[in-house]
């Protein structure tokens, strides 16, 4: 009666290249240490990635914020200038200069001109 260990043998074929099955096994655990080694990179990018994400969103309603902002302003210019000039035509049918005016169309100018700078990027 053959031993179990016989038995096993006689199944296996006749010529065994172990070293080689060895260094094949020894790649592909090098190959699983570095793809387990890629796992920490991974994490990290899309760590990354949310929090882009995230000043995404909060650029863009900065954005909103500041267009609002500047639309007010926009319309409360629109309606001083209007205001403005109907003053002067009431300046000038009582025979006066409104020099005042000058000053407010200068500070509403400027004000354009920080609305842009504020605004465009």
């Amino acid at each position: 009666m053959k031993s179990n260990i016989d038995k096993v043998y006689s199944k296996l074929p006749n010529k065994h290249n172990f070293r080689k099955h060895n260094i094949e096994l020894g790649l592909v655990q090098d190959l699983e240490d570095r793809v387990y080694d890629m796992v920490p990179i991974y994490e990290e990018l899309v760590e990354i990635s949310e929090k882009r994400q995230d000043l995404g969103i909060e650029y863009s309603s900065l954005k909103n914020k500041e267009a609002k902002l500047a639309a007010t302003l926009k319309k409360e210019k629109s309606i001083i200038l209007s205001e403005l000039n109907e003053a002067k035509s009431k300046a000038k049918e009582l025979g006066i200069e409104l020099d005042v005016g000058v000053v407010i169309e200068k500070q509403l100018e400027d004000l354009d001109y920080a609305i842009l700078a504020n605004t465009s990027f």
